[in-house]
């Protein structure tokens, strides 16, 4: 083979190498979307769907929609991914059917693309004329030889069917190699066209789905509602020694009476920054406490919550007994 022949041409090897490339790309397009299909949507691996409940719309209703969105835009983009590998490949017939129209005519700007041919046409009709040569030839030099015939008569007849089976033979082989160099040109124009035009739906498959995905992991993920938190977390257990500071008396509840405050139940010498108390109970964040009786403060018996005020443990005088803690 000499070093012209070894060389490739720019409608040889170099052009199926670089279609067969773009295969492989959209081969793995298509797997790197199955993918992702398979492990957001299979394996619910962004999703905390037991949070949900049917009060709330505002949670499930985009995760349901964004499950939708998500397998949606990848349908849309293993679609296109998949015309690639599907719709590459280019014929003789496909050139003269409208989809082929404009590559036919790029083709056909080449006589030398086309080995002297005007046109795909005549090239089709000349391989189809050649085709039948050959098959003729072919039939004729294995046909059964004509009764009577002389050995001298049928070593000419033969030698002449030989000649024929190999000039058509060869016609047909050059047809085909001119054949093949306009479709290597015609398949790599279209797989090219192919992938631009799927490269805009994958695109747009992909700016769905991530849409898709971003919608179910919010809408999978309500954010934690906050425990409740009791009394008995944050102040002392009941019954004990405490000093209460009070910092908002509105609301606070006192055994006196619905319209006395705590400040006029306690008498008016009581400081509500510092009433020792004894905390009896608590629901909630709410604790139930009695003050004790001194030389400034009566004995009342109130409720408080944090909003009003503070309860913290107050150490036993000498001459008070402890309460279990």
């Amino acid at each position: 083979m000499t070093e012209t022949e070894n060389k490739e041409s720019p409608t040889g090897p170099s052009l199926k190498s670089g279609a067969d490339r773009i295969r492989e790309a959209a081969k793995w397009l298509i797997v790197s979307f199955a993918a992702v299909g398979v492990t957001l949507f299979g394996g619910l691996q962004l999703a905390d769907v037991g949070h949900l409940s049917a009060d709330q719309p505002g949670r499930w209703v985009p995760a349901i929609l964004g499950i939708i969105l998500g397998l949606i835009g990848l349908a849309v983009a293993i679609h296109a991914a998949s015309s690639v590998v599907t719709e590459s490949y280019a014929s003789l017939g496909w050139l003269g059917t409208a989809d082929g129209a404009s590559i036919k005519r790029e083709i056909e700007t080449d006589a030398s693309l086309l080995g002297g041919f005007e046109n795909v046409a005549d090239l089709r009709s000349a391989i189809a004329t050649a085709q039948a040569r050959r098959k003729g030839a072919y039939e004729a030099r294995y046909a059964p030889p004509p009764a009577g015939e002389s050995d001298s008569n049928r070593e000419t007849r033969i030698a002449a069917a030989d000649a024929e089976l190999v000039s058509a033979s060869y016609w047909l082989q050059s047809l085909s190699q001119v054949e093949q160099r306009a479709l290597q040109v015609a398949s790599f124009r279209r797989i090219s066209t192919a992938y631009l035009n799927a490269r805009k739906q994958m695109f747009w498959g992909a700016a769905v789905t991530a849409l898709g995905i971003s919608l179910f992991a919010w809408g999978a993920n309500p954010p934690e509602k906050p425990e409740a938190v009791m009394a008995e977390q944050i102040l002392p257990p009941s019954p004990s020694n405490v000093t209460v500071t009070v910092t908002n008396q509105s609301g606070i509840k006192v055994q006196a009476g619905q319209d006395a405050t705590l400040s006029k139940a306690l008498g008016k010498d009581c400081a509500l920054s510092g009433i020792d108390a004894i905390a009896v109970g608590a629901t909630g964040d709410t604790y139930y406490l009695v003050s004790l009786k001194t030389d400034r403060c009566n004995p009342v018996y109130f409720t408080i919550n944090p909003s009003q005020g503070k309860v913290v443990p107050r150490e036993a005088k000498k001459d008070e007994p402890k309460s279990d803690q």
